[in-house]
């Protein structure tokens, strides 16, 4: 009789941990002390280059194969966007000024060394990114290059976030810091976005100065901020209740025992 006593306590005890632990549809979301390790996706031009591509959508005339496009026409006042497959860049777009734009070719390329005769970029480095480009008339105005950051290569370096930018090497040769602003994050990268008056070789690096966080994706990480310690708070809750109540059941079972020996 005992034993089913025991067993039956024993459930009770169960289901209220596990009870607990989807509190609310909620489990802990709280800081671990353990690590894990990972593996920041391979970005570089070595890869297997994307055999994805074709004509772009709303872009008469234009093609895309293996981040390089080509267009027979870019029309005065058009807004053109590129989208970059498997690199860090994940969009170009433009604004087309002066006259219509004829032949317009735009690589896109990850590079592993500067090139020759570029200054040394003092300060840690994310990507360098080739953007190659050539066309006759009109030119590009409001150039914005969106780029992502892997969360993991900035704790391995030690690095904040708002510390980060793009910089482009000028025609005076010169590492130039474009004005770069933080549009997103999410649990694996954090989100940029640079202007340039100018095409060339790009660098993703440390900043000394901070950057301008967008006032939404500020508010988004104080949200999940604020949705970890409630979920920590609810957690530590549960563990004293269930604390609690493991307390009191065994003092029922420590008086039943009791009252079971006074009995004999």
């Amino acid at each position: 009789m005992e034993n089913k006593k025991g067993l039956v306590v024993l459930g009770i005890l169960a289901l209220l941990v596990l009870g607990v632990f989807v509190f609310g549809d909620q489990g802990f979301t709280g800081k671990s002390t353990v690590g894990t390790f990972i593996t920041v996706p391979s970005t570089s031009s070595g890869s297997t280059p994307s055999t994805g591509g074709g004509v772009i959508p709303g872009f008469e005339g234009c093609v895309q194969i293996n981040n390089r496009i080509v267009c027979s026409v870019l029309y005065l006042g058009e807004e053109f966007e590129m989208v970059p497959e498997g690199l860090a860049f994940e969009g170009i777009s433009f604004e087309v000024a002066d006259s219509d734009i004829l032949g317009f070719v735009l690589s896109v390329k990850e590079i592993e060394e500067l090139p020759t005769g570029a200054p040394l970029f003092e300060k840690t480095f994310y990507k360098i990114t080739e953007l190659d480009k050539t066309f006759q008339g009109g030119i590009t105005e409001k150039v914005e290059i969106k780029f992502k950051v892997h969360k993991a290569w900035l704790d391995q370096y030690a690095l904040s976030s708002v510390k980060m930018g793009l910089y482009r090497l000028t025609e005076n040769n010169q590492w130039e810091l474009l004005p770069t602003t933080i549009k997103d994050e999410d649990g694996s990268y954090v989100y940029y976005s640079s202007q340039t008056k100018g095409w060339s070789y790009f660098v993703i690096g440390e900043s000394e100065v901070e950057i301008e966080v967008e006032e939404e994706a500020a508010e988004e990480e104080e949200v999940v901020e604020e949705e970890a310690e409630e979920d920590f708070e609810n957690f530590t809750l549960g563990i004293i209740l269930v604390s609690i109540l493991i307390l009191l059941i065994m003092l029922v079972v420590v008086k039943r025992k009791k009252k079971a020996k006074n009995k004999k």
